[in-house]
């Protein structure tokens, strides 16, 4: 009986701290759709294939050097 009673103790305890630790209710803002700007897309293709581009370049580089030291 006096573990029944202390279980029900234990939950009533937690329920209790769970209750206090719930947060406010707060408004959910309506997610916005980003504006499509082509402009700024094609910058952005532009930026992307410029980094691609350092990446290749500096793979080419690395092969480049490692044939010249070959005999």
């Amino acid at each position: 009986m006096k573990n029944i009673t202390l279980t029900f103790a234990t939950l009533a305890l937690l329920a209790a701290l769970l209750a206090g630790c719930g947060g406010s209710a707060e408004v959910a803002e309506p997610v916005t759709k980003p504006v499509s700007n082509p402009l700024a897309v094609q910058q952005q293709a532009m930026r992307d294939a410029a980094a691609v581009q350092a990446i290749i370049n500096k793979d080419a580089a690395g092969k480049q050097k490692a044939l010249s030291i070959i005999p």
